[in-house]
């Protein structure tokens, strides 16, 4: 695959005309902006393709799993093939094992965040598609309060880090986000109690919106979950 760039607003347009698109599909976070497609060089862009926005903000992930879906079948996917419903089955089963470990560990707190060296931001989980549809399945998010103007972080100081008590922490998995080597710099971070009791887990924050994509992030939670207990406050 060509990358057209490797930082959001990096939209290399020369790169994207050489590639003779025939279509550009981008979600939606929040609509109606296609995400990574910079305002500024919208002008540019649009004419060379028809373009394809795929809402996944505020919205349960079951949504944008089926339009996806139904935008691969009208360009042609079998969505019958047999790796497609190995891929749906695989989802089904991860579904209930998620269901089953967040109904088995009733009010474990989990909290999700990202972070750089300035701040820890704590998301907001209804913003989020899969957080919202985790929430649906049982699990108990923290609830950051609505801070930035689009209402998906609470940025803390890292003084502040240890504002919400949670026993069970997923941490952005991008490669702008602090890693957990680089977060272990931080002391307040090292002495949160999920951080000393091992019970932290990646959030892919910006997976594949299929059944394939999605069904190992279920999988990887339902385990995490599982292996989590409720930590003193």
């Amino acid at each position: 695959m060509t990358s057209l760039g490797r930082a959001f607003g990096e939209f290399n347009v020369e790169k994207y005309a050489a590639l003779r698109p025939g279509l550009l599909v981008s979600n939606m976070f929040p609509p109606p902006d296609l995400w990574f497609v910079p305002q500024e060089s919208r002008a540019k862009i649009e004419p060379l393709a028809p373009t394809v926005g795929i809402t996944t903000a505020r919205v349960s992930l079951r949504q944008p799993l089926r339009r996806y879906a139904e935008l691969a079948a009208s360009l042609g996917a079998d969505l019958d093939a047999p790796h497609v419903v190995r891929a749906k089955e695989r989802f089904d089963r991860a579904e209930a094992t998620l269901r089953a470990a967040a109904a088995d560990k009733g009010g474990l707190r989990v909290l999700a965040m990202s972070a750089d060296n300035d701040q820890m931001y704590v998301a907001v989980p209804d913003s989020y598609c899969d957080l919202r549809y985790f929430a649906e399945l049982g699990v108990e998010f923290v609830q950051g309060e609505k801070v930035d103007k689009w209402g998906f972080w609470e940025f803390l100081s890292w003084e502040n880090a240890g504002k919400y008590p949670a026993d069970l922490i997923m941490v952005d998995n991008r490669s702008e986000a602090l890693t957990p080597a680089e977060l272990a710099e931080h002391p307040t971070w090292n002495r949160l109690p999920a951080v000393a009791a091992g019970q932290i887990t990646p959030w892919a924050m910006e997976e594949r919106h299929s059944y394939a994509g999605y069904a190992p992030v279920l999988e990887q939670l339902a385990a995490a979950v599982t292996k989590s207990r409720r930590l003193p406050a």
